[in-house]
């Protein structure tokens, strides 16, 4: 990539593929090697950043067109800062979802980690426009990491991370579920509900965590807030649920980062299951984690359930030593 982004005629054909196949993956690669790529060839790999929606990355504007310039500032947040404390801008689809919520649509949103739907929530709490907001976190360790993000609006919002604390006139609830089944009948309105995970609702298994969400979720929408429900790879929807909550779902894989995945399963056929067929997906596994082990970047595995991924993650442990 960097020998071809230097050449002027290869950058150049570069260009004209993505723009031709919308390859949005080629893009991204472009941006993350940016300071290779030929000067001349710039203002045409600005042209397909703004034209792709890709905003934030916008590396070099002096080029732009007057229109393009205009979206550019129609697509920065009024409230959000960047890391030099400009405004900070949305990509396409965040902004077309923060119109949405700021119309007061109900949303279930369907992206990728890397979308920054996390953007979307401290949005609508820098605004300050609402009295009480309740966001529903599955692990006290996101209830941290949301709280030390949120934590600069202190100043408006008593932020309310345990049920000890006082509720009081402007409150930010960051919670489990369980929690907040817990200090419920201490809040008398809820103005914005947000659930992070909540494809979790849906799990008809037997799981107390589950039966907590379930529950809360429903006590909640009692109050009669405005919606958000944020989740990873949820293809459908009942129709029932989203007439009950008047909601809109908005299902993307949009994403400014390049995500590589890999299945791993057995050769065995559907419904073939058995004990060597488990043992032979989890030797696949460890032995891409240990192919992984020198590489920078960050991987993420998916499994099933949490006590399967606790069982491999100690079984992989237990194994390096093994040669896995």
């Amino acid at each position: 990539m960097k020998e071809i982004l230097q050449d002027f005629d290869k950058s150049f054909n570069l260009a004209s593929k993505i723009s031709q196949n919308q390859d949005k993956e080629q893009l991204i690669s472009v941006i993350e090697n940016w300071e290779y790529v030929h000067e001349n060839v710039r203002p045409v790999f600005s042209d397909l950043i703004e034209s792709f929606g890709f905003y934030p990355y916008l590396k070099e504007k002096e080029s732009l067109g007057t229109a393009a310039l205009i979206r550019n500032e129609y697509h920065k947040s009024e409230y959000l800062k960047d890391d030099s404390n400009g405004n900070l801008t949305f990509h396409f689809e965040q902004k077309y979802l923060e119109e949405k919520i700021s119309n007061n649509q109900n949303l279930l949103v369907s992206a990728p980690t890397s979308f920054g739907k996390s953007l979307l929530i401290e949005e609508f709490v820098a605004r300050k426009a609402h009295n009480n907001i309740v966001i529903i976190q599955p692990t006290l360790a996101l209830i941290d990491e949301t709280r030390r993000k949120l934590k600069k609006y202190d100043d408006f919002y008593n932020i309310i991370v345990n049920t000890k604390q006082e509720v009081k006139e402007n409150n930010l609830f960051i919670l489990t579920s369980e929690r907040v089944l817990d200090i419920l009948p201490a809040i008398n309105t809820v103005d914005l509900f947000i659930v992070d995970e909540f494809y979790k609702i849906s799990n008809k298994k037997k799981d107390e965590r589950v039966s907590h969400l379930n529950i809360a979720f429903y006590k909640v929408m009692l109050k009669n807030p405005q919606l958000l429900l944020l989740t990873p790879n949820i293809d459908d929807i009942n129709q029932e649920f989203i007439e009950k909550y008047h909601l809109e779902f908005f299902k993307t894989d949009y994403s400014l980062v390049n995500q590589k995945s890999e299945k791993i399963d057995s050769s065995a056929k559907k419904g073939a299951w058995n004990k060597n067929n488990d043992q032979e997906k989890r030797q696949q596994l460890f032995e891409l984690l240990n192919e992984l082990t020198d590489k920078s970047e960050p991987t993420i595995v998916y499994v099933k359930s949490p006590p399967q991924a606790e069982e491999l993650a100690k079984e992989y442990i237990k194994g390096t030593s093994n040669n896995y």
